[in-house]
């Protein structure tokens, strides 16, 4: 006797949307808060799902999940790279900045150095008596351009002397023209009017902590 058949047939399979489920929700926690950690799993497996939903779509489903899914983990990912980035140049340009006020600092120090030998050395040859000016120390200052300060953004260097002018090329200020050397072992000579920098007569130089 034969069975009567089944007046409903079986419904169909539905398409299994697992991946791309998962895909939206890496993506969703990837832009509210995870970033990259959870957004490049969500644009990796949005790819997987849209690819086997294009293939085999009696099998699996979802697409428009998972393209939704990857593209939030785009966002996320693009948008903490940024913030990271960002991060990062706040964090590292005041120390950018730091170190380039020591190197300046360290630079007008030793600029400030060479004026002093060479004070020293025009004062061996002029009864010990210190040069009245710097223009008078051409022989001995090799280059105008040390007179400079590095951080001195209103003067400019003079690449030659026959270029000097004292009031356009000149960061310095000469605290003891024309006197005797002795007299100025042990005070200040010269100046740095931004670091404040002190030349002493004995050629050496002392820091300071001025800022314009």
């Amino acid at each position: 006797m034969n069975e009567n058949p089944s007046p409903f047939p079986s419904p169909a399979p539905q398409p299994r949307q697992g991946l791309s489920v998962t895909s939206l929700v890496l993506g969703i926690l990837g832009l509210v808060a995870c970033g990259f950690f959870t957004g490049i799993p969500a644009v990796i497996t949005g790819h997987m799902a849209r690819g086997r939903a294009k293939r085999m779509p009696d099998q699996f489903g979802g697409a428009g999940l998972a393209l939704a899914g990857l593209v939030l983990g785009y966002v996320a990912t693009v948008f903490t790279t940024v913030a990271i980035v960002a991060i990062g140049a706040a964090v590292a340009l005041p120390l950018l900045a730091k170190q380039k006020a020591v190197a300046q600092s360290i630079s007008c120090m030793n600029n400030m150095k060479q004026i002093g030998l060479a004070a020293r050395m025009w004062s061996s040859d002029h009864n010990q008596m210190l040069p009245p000016d710097f223009a008078s120390m051409s022989n001995e200052i090799a280059s105008p351009m040390i007179l400079v300060c590095a951080q001195d953004g209103s003067k400019t260097r003079a690449a030659s002397w026959s270029e000097f002018s004292p009031m356009e090329n000149v960061s310095y200020e000469f605290l003891a023209p024309n006197v005797k050397e002795s007299e100025v072992v042990n005070l200040p000579v010269f100046q740095c009017p931004i670091h404040g920098h002190v030349g002493m007569g004995d050629g050496s130089v002392q820091g300071g902590s001025r800022r314009r």
